[in-house]
């Protein structure tokens, strides 16, 4: 009875995932192993699976074989880039997460399984911080991320939100804080550099 059980959950599964349009784009794979896979992908964040076609031949990568996917999105304007991520707990467990803002603090994005194809970007994902080895929800900023980013700036960022009408409550303004706080770091290292 469990078989038959664990087999429909598969087969509706299935149907879902085909079901709806299928969008494939030119892209690469950068395995775990540092090998480049460039062909069309599609990705599929909520499976943490990349297919990956090459003459239509299909294979499929889950993410713990996965270190990054590349491709550029003709429709939104945008290069698209995921990463996969550990995540350890008690069962280790690797995601894939799109990438919002690289640096010194990432923003991550894991799409919410939707019917539709196109979810909006307030509403249809899942946002996280990565911040000093961490995976943090976009809700905890303002507790757990927020205190470190001030006093590593040393109230240059005070000063900016203040000028700028920012609350860290907010999402939208914690993207821009970020943000903001990533070009101060990035500038103070290339002011080093330059020295």
């Amino acid at each position: 009875m469990k078989r038959y059980g664990v087999f429909c959950l598969l087969f509706i599964n299935s149907v879902f995932l085909f079901a709806r349009e299928t969008k494939w784009y030119e892209g690469s794979i950068v395995l775990k192993s540092k090998e480049v896979l460039p062909g069309e992908i599609l990705v599929e964040p909520e499976y943490d699976l990349v297919l990956h076609r090459v003459n239509n031949k299909v294979d499929v990568y889950p993410a713990h074989r996965i270190q990054s996917v590349y491709f550029y999105d003709e429709e939104a304007n945008i290069n698209r880039r995921f990463i996969s991520l550990k995540e350890q707990g008690l069962f280790t467990h690797h995601q894939l997460m799109e990438v919002v803002i690289s640096g010194e603090v990432s923003i991550y994005r894991k799409q919410k399984v939707f019917i539709t194809n196109t979810p909006s970007d307030a509403e249809g994902y899942y946002y996280f911080i990565g911040h000093q080895n961490h995976l943090i929800d976009l809700f905890r900023f303002r507790t757990q991320v927020y205190p470190h980013l001030l006093k590593a700036s040393r109230n240059v960022l005070s000063v900016f939100m203040r000028e700028n009408n920012l609350n860290p409550n907010s999402s939208a303004n914690a993207i821009t804080i970020i943000t903001f706080y990533n070009n101060l770091q990035l500038n103070a290292h290339n002011d080093i550099v330059a020295k």
